[in-house]
């Protein structure tokens, strides 16, 4: 077995092993089970304040092409637009230039057992394996993105050393699956760009983006098929690698539940993108008990 200078991780062996292929659950995941209800809601909230943006787009070219000239005015404003569309496209190709060139992908040779991972949760949730990346970052986080047409899952280093320190490498399954889980659910999809327009209206924009994140928590859950690999992992985005093994969950969810009434803790809230880790905890218990996933050792 191989062991990393730096962290001290051993490497387990990868044929037949836990980190393989067999490590993971085999059953498909019922995304229409796993989607957060509360995202649902304030997806159709975030529609109804969009489609008074939409229409008033609508009626200021119907006008114009009314108008005397307006024809031209109409061009010129739909010419601007693709402009905007094409710009948007050479960001998002200079984006994935520096990820493919700053990034070391994930292969069946290149780090085998995430790849492994990968495999299993693209499968399971019904979609095609996007490109995972592992790059140098001192930040706790990863992204999922469409880049030039490519679906791309990007796992920042900051997050990747701290979780195999502070726990086991597995719990990088959670990581990945929540990732994936943006790409599964269609949060990088056009259908959901047609919501944008009603993110003028800041509460219910910063309501989705938490039900967002919360959905994502439970499509890591499923994919895992374990609890604690799940609860690990979010200790340790909360309290980093060093004191994440001796943290009583128990007692972090009772904090919350202890805190979560007060007026500033819900102001808070309101104006948050991500839900609070102490949060996200309680959601990950409740729904292992919906979606009947083990605490397995």
């Amino acid at each position: 077995m191989d062991t990393c200078t730096g962290c001290g991780w051993r490497a387990p062996d990868l044929h037949g092993s836990a980190a393989g292929g067999g490590r993971w659950p085999s059953a498909t995941i019922p995304l229409h089970r796993v989607r957060d209800r509360g995202e649902v809601t304030s997806a159709i909230w975030l529609g109804v304040f969009a489609a008074p943006v939409w229409i008033a787009l609508l009626a200021y070219v119907v006008l114009m092409l009314r108008m005397p000239r307006g024809g031209l005015m109409a061009t010129a404003f739909l010419v601007a637009i693709g402009f905007a569309v094409l710009a948007r496209m050479a960001v998002e190709a200079f984006i994935h230039a520096f990820v493919k060139t700053n990034g070391v992908r994930v292969s069946e040779t290149q780090y085998p057992d995430l790849h492994a991972a990968a495999e299993n949760f693209s499968s399971r949730l019904g979609i095609r394996q996007p490109d995972v990346y592992v790059m140098q970052s001192s930040l706790w986080n990863a992204f999922a993105a469409k880049l030039a047409g490519r679906r791309v899952v990007v796992l920042l280093s900051g997050a990747v050393d701290s979780v195999i320190r502070g726990g086991r490498r597995e719990d990088l399954g959670f990581l990945l699956g929540h990732e994936l889980g943006h790409h599964a659910l269609g949060h990088l999809d056009w259908a959901q760009r047609l919501l944008a327009p009603g993110s003028w209206f800041v509460p219910v924009a910063f309501w989705h983006r938490r039900r967002m994140e919360l959905s994502c928590d439970r499509v890591a859950l499923a994919c895992a098929g374990d609890l604690e690999v799940a609860t690990r992992a979010v200790v340790n985005m909360t309290v980093g690698s060093c004191l994440a093994a001796e943290t009583d969950v128990g007692e972090a969810i009772r904090q919350w539940e202890q805190h979560r009434g007060e007026f500033f803790v819900k102001y808070r809230t309101v104006y948050s993108l991500h839900p609070h880790h102490l949060w996200r905890l309680a959601e990950l218990k409740q729904a292992a008990i919906e979606l009947d996933v083990a605490f397995r050792r």
